[in-house]
């Protein structure tokens, strides 16, 4: 199947930071937060075994909690801009109805 003009046109670079995004909340929420199975830094030289560390720990899972945010909403950011810059250029029904053909009949 050939990607379309639509397709090229969408940026994938969106899709890369929404992948590394939603994985990084997986990782905090899940393995740093409800299981606590580890921290940012516990195979650096800061066991959570102290307090310190464990502050140490908790402020650098901050960090990439936040992080992950960031690149949430670098996604949305490249999203909403292909989409803004796409909005004047909208099908006609006939014109989806005939790329609804087409793609119907590959």
């Amino acid at each position: 199947m050939e990607p379309t003009e639509t397709d090229r046109d969408f940026p994938k670079s969106a899709g890369i930071l929404f992948g590394l995004g939603l994985g990084g909340f997986f990782d905090g929420i899940v393995l740093h937060q409800l299981l606590q199975w580890h921290h940012m830094l516990t195979s650096f030289g800061y066991p959570a075994d102290n307090v310190r560390n464990l502050e140490i720990n908790t402020l650098w899972d901050g960090i990439f909690h936040s992080s992950t945010y960031f690149l949430i909403w670098g996604a949305l950011m490249l999203v909403g801009g292909w989409f803004l810059l796409k909005g004047g250029e909208q099908e006609t029904p006939d014109e989806r109805a005939i790329h609804l053909q087409v793609k119907l009949n590959r």
